[in-house]
């Protein structure tokens, strides 16, 4: 493994993962969160949704869920097989508010939950840049697949996001933010085949003020307003 897990010399990242404390406090949840967390990284779970129908895929795990919502809007109408891990207070969410699926508490910087099987679509949507060591999780997922597995996985892209001079992300819940390369080399590390990988909307656009003055803001910057990585994979 590359020293900055394939990020380009000189990055730095943060010394601590403040998206553990803040998201443990018990009012984190909501309303307006459990709005925008049914709007943020929308064109993965689609995306992960069709590789369901598609392929007739019958169970799925989601690493990082959060509180569900898209697991219930996007997966849980196609699939009936649904396990989702997150820290305590997403879970707690979960197990009040949904009927489908089974929700477990794990720490993801360092999993270690056996749930002895496997799983035929695993999702890991934005989780990776949260992780002061991601390392332990991506080996996690890949004692979750089987042959025949697709593996889901989505970060920022860092250049479209901050520009390529970028070296540190201002965003305190993220340790690291890859570009598209360096998050490519970075799965592709462990085992993991690439079939597709390409940038869709960081969010659901919904045609709302805030919306349009996103756009906006990256156009005149010269950016693609795609900023969010997604990537499918096989094998592991």
């Amino acid at each position: 493994m590359e020293c900055n897990y394939f990020i380009k010399p000189g990055y730095k990242a943060r010394e601590a993962n403040y998206t553990l404390s803040n998201e443990a406090t018990p009012d984190y949840w909501e309303p307006n969160r459990i709005r925008m967390a049914a709007l943020y990284q929308y064109q993965v779970y689609r995306r992960a949704r069709q590789l369901i129908e598609q392929n007739h895929l019958k169970s799925v795990i989601d690493l990082g869920c959060g509180p569900g919502v898209k697991l219930h809007d996007l997966i849980a109408p196609v699939c009936s097989n649904i396990v989702g891990i997150d820290q305590e207070s997403a879970i707690n969410f979960c197990k009040a508010n949904w009927s489908f699926g089974i929700f477990y508490v794990e720490n993801l910087e360092c999993p270690t939950l056996s749930l002895g099987r496997t799983f035929d679509l695993v999702i890991c949507s934005d989780v990776l840049e949260h992780l002061l060591n991601p390392d332990p999780l991506m080996n996690y997922i890949r004692e979750l697949r089987h042959a025949g597995t697709y593996v889901v996985f989505s970060a920022p892209d860092r250049d479209r996001v901050r520009g390529p001079h970028c070296m540190e992300s201002p965003k305190l819940e993220h340790v690291r933010e890859w570009n598209a390369v360096e998050f490519h080399r970075y799965v592709e590390h462990f085992g993991f085949v690439v079939i597709e990988h390409r940038l869709v909307l960081p969010q659901r656009f919904t045609w709302s003020v805030a919306d349009f003055r996103m756009i906006l803001s990256q156009l005149k910057r010269g950016r693609d307003f795609r900023t969010c990585q997604l990537l499918v994979c096989r094998g592991g």
